[in-house]
């Protein structure tokens, strides 16, 4: 599994291209007004406007040239070596990861490289630079966690796990491989991109909460997920097998765009499995192991000792959290010597 701080740099602009999320996302709720003061007005409505025409964040492009950026990973060396590299180059490395069925390369790569270093040129200095580093930090141990499950699991038993419930049908893609990145920007979302036969998954992961008396993120998630009754009967449908958004329309009584909001709450909360098989007709069924998770999650919170007031909050947590996973991978290294 694979992470650099490029990777971060380039979908904390990807989620400033997706306002109507800002409000659900954990890290950042604020993260327009931030962009917006990062970027500039000008740049800030460029990039938008561009974002929404030709996806030039979300199609990938960027996310393909960071894995192949030479260096160590940081966003200035990857800036550097994006402004610097011959176009030729970069065709080079954007052809061998183009899907077969994909998105077209770009025509004129020179003039998108132009706009993509005018957007994340003001967005590094102005917003990622001043990122605590203990984030950046405890990102690099969440990749590593992955990598080390991935010696143990199968590319579909990882792919549940780290993206909560994502499966590809048999046959969907010609999977031969998963690579796993771990993002906050976009958390609770998850990212998912085809390079020919490899699957490219930027999988959100839970940042610890202002105060060790806080309940987890995950579990308000989960408790939210279900105190609506709509909610709950379109779990029960989906105990029974797999169904998309059509069929709970019909089966529930409720409007298309009431179904669609319902089941975002409750796939995000990780309650049910997104069955990917090519077409844009997703089919959802429930994933009963979070179900089980729910009242293990309750019971473990609810007994956890109570602390003392904390001013240090959510910064202290992050360090000790990002303590526990470094210890936790040394040990594991140890293990195996």
């Amino acid at each position: 599994m694979v992470w650099t701080p490029a990777y971060e740099l380039v979908v904390s602009l990807d989620a400033v291209c997706h306002p109507r999320l800002h409000r659900d996302f954990d890290f950042e709720p604020s993260l327009g007004r931030r962009a917006r003061q990062a970027l500039g007005p000008e740049i800030h409505d460029e990039a938008l406007r561009a974002a929404d025409r030709i996806e030039q964040f979300e199609g990938g492009w960027l996310l393909t040239l960071v894995d192949a950026c030479p260096g160590d990973g940081s966003a200035d060396s990857f800036l550097a070596w994006l402004a610097s590299a011959p176009v030729g180059e970069l065709y080079e490395h954007l052809a061998r990861a183009a899907p077969d069925n994909g998105e077209p390369l770009p025509r004129d790569l020179g003039a998108v490289r132009a706009s993509w270093l005018r957007w994340l040129r003001p967005w590094n200095e102005g917003y990622f630079h001043h990122l605590d580093p203990t984030l950046l930090d405890l990102l690099a141990a969440r990749a590593e966690d992955a990598r080390q499950a991935a010696e143990a699991l199968g590319v579909d038993a990882l792919i549940d796990r780290f993206a909560t419930g994502l499966t590809f049908e048999p046959g969907t893609f010609d999977v031969v491989g998963a690579r796993l990145v771990p993002q906050v920007h976009m958390a609770p979302f998850h990212l998912v991109e085809r390079e020919h036969g490899e699957i490219v998954i930027l999988y959100a992961i839970d940042l610890p909460t202002g105060s060790s008396d806080d309940p987890p993120r995950s579990l308000i998630r989960l408790l939210r997920a279900l105190n609506d009754p709509s909610r709950l009967r379109i779990l029960r449908i989906l105990s029974e097998g797999p169904r998309n958004l059509g069929d709970l329309a019909r089966e529930t009584g409720l409007a298309l765009s009431t179904v669609h909001h319902h089941v975002l709450a409750v796939r995000v909360a990780g309650l049910l499995r997104n069955h990917a098989d090519g077409s844009s007709l997703k089919r959802y069924s429930l994933r009963g192991e979070a179900i089980d998770r729910v009242t293990e999650m309750l019971r473990e919170y609810l007994s956890r000792p109570i602390g003392p007031i904390d001013g240090a909050g959510a910064a202290k947590n992050l360090t000790e959290a990002r303590d526990r996973v470094s210890q936790k991978r040394s040990t594991r290294r140890g293990g195996r010597r």
